[in-house]
């Protein structure tokens, strides 16, 4: 279990960190005037949001941010002061819940702790995200950052199967016994063809790179 905290006072937001790390619950911290960029990609690596409050449009702005990039994740808002609009946001869902100042630590810590543990046990497993590559299990769509990668059925497959053994060296018969049938008539380079493709599709224009030859073995994605 992963959490974020983001706040314009870096000082508070070590604090409520130094807080809920008592209550087990570890954190990272991120400033308010962080990037679109690097707010999408701390999202996608953390379970929970705490938000300490600063005004309606910066936390607006995370709220749309975390709709897009990571729907469904538990946001609790941390506020000095009352403000109407909170309960607002916690009656359209908009948020999970929030608190004000004197923080409680251990109630701040078990709400998240109980949300967090609520979305993994009650929503079956739909998507992978490895960085900023996502693969939806029921849209069958491919997502490198904000671009949309077209795969064909078997790129699909084999990609998911890269997924599920992340960072295990996989050799061509362990691939072609899980995403082709066994019996069927293959060329011997059907593996590496595929795996080609793939790579030309989910790298292109980018440096990033996701799947490594491993020499006599096979392949990995990391």
């Amino acid at each position: 279990m992963k959490t974020l905290i983001i706040s314009a006072n870096q000082q508070q937001a070590n604090f409520i960190k130094k807080g809920l790390a008592y209550e087990s619950v570890f954190s990272n911290t991120l400033p308010a005037t962080v990037t679109k960029e690097e707010l999408e990609l701390a999202l996608r690596e953390n379970d929970g949001l705490y938000v300490i409050y600063d005004n309606q449009a910066m936390l607006e702005n995370i709220i749309s941010c975390v709709e897009k990039v990571k729907q469904g994740m538990p946001i609790m808002v941390l506020s000095n002061d009352y403000h109407k609009h909170l309960d607002d946001l916690k009656l359209l869902k908009k948020i999970k819940d929030f608190f004000v100042k004197p923080f409680a630590f251990r109630h701040m810590a078990s709400e998240m702790k109980f949300a967090i543990f609520d979305i993994k046990e009650k929503i079956e497993v739909r998507s992978y995200v490895v960085r900023d590559l996502e693969l939806d299990l029921v849209s069958h769509q491919v997502k490198v950052g904000d671009d949309v990668i077209y795969l064909r059925n078997k790129e699909f497959l084999l990609l998911h199967f890269l997924i599920l053994n992340k960072g295990k060296v996989l050799t061509r018969n362990e691939i072609l016994e899980n995403v082709w049938d066994r019996n069927a008539d293959l060329l011997t380079n059907t593996v590496d063809v595929h795996i080609s493709n793939l790579r030309k599709k989910l790298e292109r224009g980018r440096s990033c790179k996701y799947i490594r030859t491993v020499p006599c073995l096979g392949y990995v994605l990391e």
